[in-house]
């Protein structure tokens, strides 16, 4: 029977041991590959999201303006006929006097 602690006998289980240690740390150098390309993909969609975004933002911004700029285009025109209308109503003060003194 071969002793175990024979030279070669230790020699060829530290052998053993650095495989499988050497095979653990592939696999966990896969493993980081494998997450540091989820993060790297990760990242990317969310710049192609924050990207889409900011074009969204731009568009509602164009949009609200020339909303605001429509909105007093209407206000002018609301104005406008507001001001007809109570001098249809009211006549002013000067165009009365005018009438009563005749």
């Amino acid at each position: 029977m071969a002793d175990p602690n024979s030279p070669s006998d230790v020699l060829a289980r530290q052998i053993a041991q650095l495989r499988q240690r050497r095979e653990r740390l592939l696999v966990q150098r896969a493993a980081q590959m494998y997450k540091l390309a989820a993060v790297e993909k990760e990242e990317s969609v969310l710049q192609d999201i924050n990207t889409e975004l900011k074009t969204i933002h731009h568009n509602l911004l164009e949009k609200i303006k020339r909303q605001d700029a429509m909105n007093e285009e209407m206000r002018k025109e609301i104005d406008f006929w507001r001001n007809k209308l109570y001098e249809a109503v009211f006549p002013d003060d000067s165009t009365e006097e005018s009438t009563s003194s005749s």
